[in-house]
């Protein structure tokens, strides 16, 4: 389970979130494959910093193919792909 939270304040917006991500295994049962709880890491990133004035958080799936969502969009905002709108106020 996961926990984001955003406040919209008169300042603006304050985003945040849990750091646990649970692993699940499937394991044979009795009516086909179930799946039980095989760790669960309390130190994870799930808010992501994507320009000056735009944020992202994640939950529920935390992989994309063959690795992390984190280093995709780590990745993404490295290479620029991921851009965000210049801010009015500069």
């Amino acid at each position: 389970m996961s926990i984001c939270v955003s406040l919209k304040l008169s300042d603006g917006l304050v985003l945040g979130t849990d750091s646990a991500v649970t692993v699940q295994l499937p394991v044979p049962g009795p009516g086909g494959q179930v799946l039980v709880v095989s760790k669960v890491f309390t130190g994870s990133q799930k808010l992501f910093a994507l320009g000056p004035w735009m944020g992202a958080m994640s939950y529920g799936l935390g992989d994309l193919g063959e690795g992390a969502a984190s280093r995709a969009l780590s990745k993404s905002s490295a290479k620029g792909t991921l851009r965000a709108r210049e801010s009015p106020l500069t």
